[in-house]
């Protein structure tokens, strides 16, 4: 299973409401809901956690619930205040309060005086077991560019880090506007294919609505599966006929740990791919493109740069037919 996929689908950051079941069965595993509620948890109710904070003022001590809230607080310089956090979060030294879901009591024991949580229908039961232990929880959506901007703001005016969060911003702004100058500046778009996870000789990708197909249309590349679910399944007979001039999977993994990994897959599989004849297979080397964190800025400028270079290049030709003896 690809660890970052787990990361992001996993942990709901592209639920909306009517994609039911999406994400489990991109992962390919079942979602479970471990949902304990407990009044008190080590000799101590959610009260004593409480500060002023609950009011919304500055908090001292979080728990974060989604990989992109964790990478934030951590880019604000307030990683510190983390006392709590999913295994899919990069946050070495925090307790585990879950992974796919929060699991209430381990939140409870990290006596947070604030929540992150991501605002997803998935979530909802989850967000309201937590707010009824008393806990103050902040939902912020994380879908497209936008909701990016207004998480990182939201958490900066809650954690004493404005300036920061300006700054970051201001990063993400100017990535975005780079990549839409540089795409403005050439005719060809070439077709693009997102991978999540590749499983039973389906390709997981995104048909459009998130944060990815926003940032494709931004750097000037045209996303062959648009149109499709939030995160489609597609056969293989199906990536071969839309022909994709790159491909590129969203996060490492055991099985696709680089490029030459990735390539050497879709050589073996669809080998006459446009894609897999110019050798434009990429593996992104870290979680920044798969989440809306401050990488992300990073992240827009190095995908418009491989989309720059392949449009540059000569269309693939077909792969010639092999000729009958």
């Amino acid at each position: 299973m690809p660890l970052l996929l787990a990361t992001t689908r996993r942990q709901a950051q592209l639920t909306r409401p009517g994609d039911a079941g999406r994400e489990g069965r991109a992962r390919g595993v079942g979602m479970h809901l471990g949902l304990a509620l407990l009044a008190l948890t080590v000799g101590c109710g959610p009260s004593a956690a409480r500060t002023e904070a609950q009011a919304g003022g500055e908090a001292a001590r979080v728990v974060s619930l989604a990989p992109s809230l964790t990478q934030m607080v951590v880019g604000l310089g307030r990683g510190e205040r983390l006392v709590g956090a999913t295994r899919y979060c990069e946050a070495p030294g925090v307790a585990v309060v879950g992974d796919a879901r929060p699991q209430v009591e381990r939140v409870l024991a990290a006596r947070p005086e604030l929540v992150l949580a991501p605002r997803y229908a998935s979530m909802a039961a989850d967000v309201a077991g937590l707010r009824a232990q008393g806990l103050d929880v902040l939902e912020l959506p994380l879908e497209s560019v936008g909701d990016a901007r207004q998480a990182m703001l939201a958490l900066g005016e809650r954690l004493g880090a404005q300036a920061e969060a300006a700054a970051m911003v201001s990063a993400l702004d100017a990535a975005m506007a780079g990549a839409r100058a540089e795409a403005q500046a050439r005719t060809a778009r070439p077709g693009v294919l997102l991978v999540y996870e590749v499983a039973d000789g389906y390709v997981y990708t995104t048909g459009g609505g998130d944060h990815l197909a926003e940032v494709l249309d931004a750097v000037g590349a045209r996303n062959v599966a648009a149109g499709g679910a939030l995160t489609a399944r597609l056969p293989l007979e199906r990536v071969e006929a839309m022909a994709p001039e790159m491909i590129v999977h969203v996060a490492p993994s055991a099985r696709f740990g680089d490029d030459a990994a990735a390539l050497a897959y879709w050589r073996a599989a669809s080998p006459t791919l446009p894609a897999v004849v110019k050798k434009r297979v990429h593996v992104w080397p870290n979680g920044a493109l798969a989440t809306h964190g401050p990488g992300l800025a990073q992240a827009v400028a190095r995908l418009s740069a491989l989309v720059s270079a392949a449009a540059r290049e000569p269309a693939a030709r077909p792969a010639a037919a092999t000729a009958s003896p």
